[in-house]
């Protein structure tokens, strides 16, 4: 893009009161976005204690709080405050998600911790055995100025995939949980969420982006929209409406309901509608040969029950990608060349199959070289 974006896998993002746009990224940092300039904050300069920022929230002070792999970070412009397992009630390190609510609490989800609430003195978790959660990978919050707190659970262990993963509403006292079979939410796997003006949930899936006013669903996806990725990672709305899009892969985009009001904003690029796929398509994995890992792409016209898995030439199940409910568009997974228990295979030629819902079984060759 040319642009101070420090990496495009975006993995979280939030707004603060004067409308700077803060973006965290894999592995390049957090930066803050005025509109015109960029500033890039990662360990060595900053009290980041890894690069990998996975989640930001701004507060009525302006602190903005930071979520990492090795704990929660406070930064009030100037100093930053480090909370994790050895000096607060968080209960794991790995911070995934933050919001604050209208009291100022500070809601944390973490990886495989469950959920904390934090007033600045007191800790509280909620985990599967005390409350509602469907996981206790809580990867998203959102709360509604009316109380409601909306949890999306999910996260990248492959091997869990279809379990305790969803999108879960609670109003303080019970717990609702929505998920691919009980409504048309795109894919279990919950990774970002927001709220817009009008009270809209905003769903980030690794099937696609979903908007849920309580009763419809509408689903975005690279197959109907300009999203470069279907792996939403991280949402944020601003105040003209536009929705900042963080995606696995395909960077940031934006978009809005009757056309993107950026005033002033540069660096962008547009990006028209695509058709949606005509039929069931895999694609030859990227690259191939590979070492370590590779990319496989594939193409469903409609919402589809998919599985992918990974076979040796005897037609043994080495690893099995996904098995997962997809939003129609185009998909990607990734295989690190290690097989269900983790471990590395050796070189050779092996098969990667989809078979889908509708009957459908495609089979192709990929190459790993040692």
């Amino acid at each position: 893009w040319g642009s101070g974006l420090p990496g495009n896998r975006v993995t979280a993002l939030a707004i603060d009161p004067q409308g700077n746009i803060w973006i965290g990224t894999e592995s390049g940092g957090l930066a803050k976005f005025d509109g015109e300039n960029w500033t890039v904050y990662n360990t060595e300069n900053s009290g980041l204690p890894d690069n990998w920022v996975s989640a930001v929230a701004s507060d009525a002070l302006e602190n903005i709080w930071v979520g990492t792999e090795g704990g929660l970070l406070k930064f009030d412009g100037a100093n930053w405050t480090l909370y994790n397992m050895g000096n607060s009630g968080l209960p794991i390190n790995y911070v995934q998600a933050l919001a604050i609510d209208p009291q100022g609490n500070i809601w944390i989800g973490t990886q495989k911790g469950g959920l904390a609430k934090f007033d600045g003195v007191n800790w509280t978790v909620y985990n599967t055995e005390n409350s509602g959660l469907p996981g206790n990978w809580v990867s998203a919050i959102a709360i509604y100025a009316q109380g409601n707190m909306w949890i999306g659970t999910g996260g990248a262990d492959e091997q869990s995939i279809g379990t305790g993963y969803g999108l879960t509403k609670f109003d303080g006292a019970s717990w609702s949980v929505y998920d691919t079979y009980n409504s048309a939410l795109p894919d279990d796997d919950v990774h970002s969420l927001a709220i817009d003006a009008e009270g809209n949930i905003w769903v980030g899936t690794y099937g696609g982006l979903a908007k849920f006013d309580g009763g419809n669903w509408a689903v975005y996806s690279t197959g109907n929209s300009g999203l470069r990725a279907n792996e939403i990672l991280a949402i944020a709305i601003d105040a003209q409406g536009n929705k900042w899009i963080g995606t696995w892969d395909g960077g940031l985009a934006v978009y809005r309901e009757g056309g993107v009001n950026l005033s002033g904003v540069t660096d962008v690029e547009e990006r028209h509608s695509a058709e949606l796929p005509s039929a069931f398509l895999l694609s030859q994995n990227t690259p191939n040969p590979f070492n370590p890992s590779t990319e496989i792409s594939f193409r469903v016209p409609r919402q589809a029950q998919v599985r992918i898995g990974i076979y040796n030439l005897l037609g043994q199940l080495v690893r099995e990608l996904t098995d997962r409910k997809v939003a129609p568009g185009v998909h990607r997974v990734r295989w690190d060349g290690k097989d269900s228990a983790n471990i590395p295979v050796s070189s050779g030629v092996y098969l990667y199959r989809m078979a889908t819902d509708a009957g459908v079984i495609i089979t192709k060759k990929m190459i790993l070289l040692r």
